[in-house]
């Protein structure tokens, strides 16, 4: 039952991520700042704690070419279907500066 939980929260985070990012598109005149700034985030997140987490484990060695390539085309295939998905507020944005 945990799992709603999880659930719940993708549910959260994906609700406010919409109209937030619509926001700094807004705020920042460019869709592509906000997008910038997107990109931190994700590298902040997606990058640094996963380190942190492996190094501490002692498990930030033995990476296959295979692993690395499969998981980096599935993290591109995601990311280009989020900015794709992402487009149709880029005009809104611009037209409001």
């Amino acid at each position: 039952m945990s799992w709603v939980f999880f659930v719940a929260g993708a549910i959260l985070s994906w609700g406010l991520y919409g109209p937030a990012l619509h926001r700094g598109q807004t705020a920042l005149g460019h869709p592509l700042r906000a997008l910038l700034c997107v990109g931190a985030a994700y590298f902040l997140i997606a990058v640094l704690v996963p380190v942190v987490a492996l190094t501490a484990q002692g498990q930030l060695h033995g990476f296959s070419a295979r692993g690395v390539a499969a998981a980096t085309a599935g993290g591109t295939l995601g990311t280009l279907g989020r900015s794709a998905s992402s487009g149709p507020s880029a005009p809104a944005a611009r037209r409001s500066t």
